[in-house]
């Protein structure tokens, strides 16, 4: 499971990665030394990071400005398909926190609507957008 989930934090990390070198300019070297240094925290046992704590104000983590949709978008726009990304927005949405008033308010909305809604009301995402079919797929995929 551990190597699971730093593939998956390897996957988010290459896609912003690239969005951010072809954005912004920077060094692909250097930002890779970046990428390593937050790799290296994750593996580390004496920094330890709560699900639940990772996990909580799902509505913000995808909104359109935030960490994921919004180089999600820029991907996308670079010409990339952001396959990881789209797995976290989808693994964002299905994080459960009863103490958690957003995550709440999202497994609500999700019991009477579906993930393309959910994305249009939360993300602002078109229902027939790119993005939005990709994570409809991951979000399909954790829920069977």
């Amino acid at each position: 499971a551990d190597k699971d989930i730093e593939d998956k934090v390897r996957g988010v990390l290459s896609e912003t990665s690239f969005y951010i070198t072809k954005k912004h300019g920077f060094e692909k070297d250097v930002h890779q030394t970046y990428v390593d240094k937050i790799i290296s925290r994750f593996k580390n046992p004496n920094i330890s990071d709560d699900l639940l704590r990772v996990g909580r104000s799902p509505l913000r983590k995808i909104s359109r400005h935030d960490r994921f949709v919004a180089p999600a978008l820029g991907v996308i726009d670079l010409g990339g398909e952001p396959v990881y990304l789209a797995k976290a927005i989808a693994t964002a949405m299905t994080i459960v926190n009863e103490d958690d008033p957003e995550s709440v308010e999202l497994k609500q909305y999700l019991k009477e609507h579906n993930v393309a809604e959910a994305l249009q009301k939360y993300s602002s995402l078109e229902k027939n957008s790119i993005l939005s079919k990709l994570v409809q797929k991951e979000y399909n995929s954790l829920n069977n």
